[in-house]
């Protein structure tokens, strides 16, 4: 039988430091300088998430576009 082993993993400093990295360098093409558009992302913090290492969780968030 194997054993696994659970890390506790802190994922919302994560997220967002991607998330900052994204909104820094945008992927942008030529039609993309005509218009300027915003995404902008808003996760509710309720705490450190912990979830076994490899796994998937889920973030309800709020995402708008302007």
């Amino acid at each position: 039988m194997l054993l696994t082993r659970t890390r506790r993993v802190q994922i919302l400093p994560l997220l967002c430091a991607v998330c900052h990295l994204t909104l820094a360098f945008p992927a942008q093409t030529p039609s993309a300088y005509e218009e300027v558009r915003h995404l902008q992302v808003n996760i509710h913090h309720s705490g450190p998430v912990l979830t076994p290492l490899g796994g998937s969780i889920t973030i309800p968030c709020f995402v708008s576009l302007s």
